[in-house]
C-alpha cells in the first residue's frame, strides 16, 4: 500500500489522479480533430462525439462512415483501444428511415434517443426522454 504523497516509479503512463494526466491526454489526441473531413469532433475527457449535418442521410453516413474509419486507424496507430460497446448512431431526422454504420467489426444500430455528455437526447430533439429536473 503507499500513502498519499509517496513517491512512485511510473515505467508507462501517467498516474490516475495526477495533475498532469489530463493535460498529457489532450496532447496525445490532439492531433484526431485534424483527421475529420466533413464531420466534427466533440472531446470531453476520454468521451469521443463524431457528428456532422447533412440534407441526404446516405450522404451523412457515408461521411460518419470514413471518419469513424479514420478515428479506428488512428486509436490502432496510436495503441489506443476504442470500446465498440460504447458506440452509438443517432441521426436527427423526421424521416423513418432505418441506418446503421460499422465501427471495426461491430454494427452500430441508429437508436431513437442517446445519451451523449450526460443528456438524453431523442432523434427528434423532443427531449421527451430526459427525466424530470426542478
Amino acid at each position: 500500500m503507499v500513502a498519499y504523497g509517496m513517491w512512485r516509479d511510473t515505467n508507462l503512463g501517467v498516474p490516475q489522479g495526477s495533475v498532469l494526466g489530463p493535460l498529457l491526454f489532450s496532447v496525445y489526441i490532439a492531433d484526431i480533430f485534424y483527421l475529420m473531413n466533413g464531420t466534427n469532433i466533440c472531446n470531453y475527457t476520454d468521451d469521443t462525439t463524431l457528428y456532422s449535418c447533412d440534407r441526404e442521410v446516405k450522404k451523412l453516413i457515408t461521411k460518419l462512415q470514413q471518419s469513424a474509419n479514420h478515428l479506428t486507424k488512428w486509436c490502432q496507430e496510436n495503441h489506443m483501444k476504442l470500446i465498440e460497446g460504447k458506440c452509438h448512431l443517432i441521426i436527427f431526422e423526421v424521416s423513418k428511415e432505418k441506418v446503421n454504420m460499422r465501427v471495426e467489426e461491430v454494427q452500430i444500430e441508429n437508436n431513437d434517443n442517446e445519451k451523449v455528455f450526460g443528456a438524453t437526447l431523442d432523434k427528434k430533439l423532443s427531449f421527451k426522454t430526459c427525466p424530470n429536473t426542478l
